[in-house]
């Protein structure tokens, strides 16, 4: 008989603690992204990839759930399709919230080898996964056997793309050398943000595959955090989302904020510029031979009047003047070229 069935009372209350923990989780994912999604103006990919963590967490709180459920009534022994169900819904959840990260990682450094690397470590990760359900490593205690296996590999592997993608944005941030004081504030912010989740998500992974390497009573405890697990990276990705959506409005004010500053301290002055039409004796003869008066103009001053200025606008006769004048005067230069 296992271990676990010494401490059945324990086990249970681990279990229902773990589920209730799930459901809170779940719960706030379903508040932030109800309440913030009115106030979006981000792409409509970040809303449909929202809409997949929803979708993914449910079947992963439907497991949870699950497996509290047929715990209570049938005991330890049991199936085995939640455990392998969660471990799924973790991973895709892990791999999208990696995913979303190293994107934007590959938005501020523009390294397409090191996002390749990240990505082919995250995509490890879920094939991990998928082999651990597919060889039946997932045991009947929603944890899985006392030997480093498929999942543990994948789970280390998982915390370790965490920290890697975190401390490759500092990296790329750290080397910007920023103007404006808001800005520099701005790279602090996400450094913290960068830092904060991939530590988190590191942690709460690790604190999960313990379930492989501690023993007797130790190990359920764990169980506690592998439930939640992939819910805590779903809301890893709203709250980056929330955040990221808070900063582009911040720009866009800012942007504005300058814009009003720089023409405050710097205001338009008039600009004046001058056409001079000079007749010619070719242009005065085509004149006479025509009988009619001709159009003369030897110099017009146009002003752009400022703000400030009092120079009026020119009049419509001035404006036909000019408009009589230049064709002439490209007349004339044609009439004196050589041929």
């Amino acid at each position: 008989m296992p271990y676990y069935t010494n401490n059945l009372g324990l086990f249970l209350g681990i279990i229902l603690a773990g589920s209730w923990l799930n459901l809170v989780f779940y719960t706030t994912e379903i508040i932030l992204f109800v309440y913030h999604l009115p106030r979006w103006t981000l792409k409509p990919v970040y809303k449909y990839g929202s809409y997949a963590l929803l979708a993914n967490d449910a079947v992963g709180t439907f497991a949870v759930c699950a497996n509290a459920f047929l715990c209570a009534v049938d005991g330890p022994v049991r199936p085995l399709w939640p455990s392998h169900v969660l471990l799924i819904s973790t991973a895709l959840a892990a791999f999208m919230e990696q995913s979303f990260l190293i994107h934007r990682y590959y938005r501020v450094a523009i390294g397409k080898v090191m996002s390749i690397f990240l990505m082919l470590i995250a995509s490890a990760h879920l094939v991990f996964a998928v082999i651990a359900v597919k060889f039946g490593e997932a045991s009947s205690k929603f944890l899985f056997d006392q030997k480093i296996e498929a999942s543990t590999i994948g789970a280390i592997l998982c915390s370790f793309v965490d920290l890697l993608i975190a401390l490759s944005i500092c990296w790329s941030l750290s080397g910007i050398e920023p103007m404006w004081r808001s800005t520099q504030q701005l790279i602090r912010v996400l450094c913290i943000n960068a830092l904060a989740s991939g530590t988190v998500v590191a942690a709460v992974t690790l604190l999960s595959s313990a379930t492989t390497i501690a023993k007797g009573t130790n190990s359920i405890i764990f169980t506690l955090f592998y439930a939640s697990n992939g819910r805590i990276y779903s809301l890893t990705i709203l709250v980056n989302i929330i955040i990221r959506n808070a900063q582009r409005d911040d720009e866009n004010t800012l942007h504005v904020t300058q814009f009003v500053d720089s023409v405050a301290r710097n205001p338009p002055t008039t600009q004046q510029f001058s056409i001079s039409v000079e007749r010619t004796p070719q242009d005065t003869s085509a004149d006479d031979s025509s009988h009619e008066p001709p159009a003369s103009l030897s110099k017009s001053t146009l002003s752009i009047p400022g703000p400030d200025s009092d120079s009026r606008p020119p009049r419509t006769s001035e404006l036909s003047a000019i408009s009589l004048a230049v064709p002439r005067a490209r007349a004339s230069y044609a009439l004196e070229s050589p041929r």
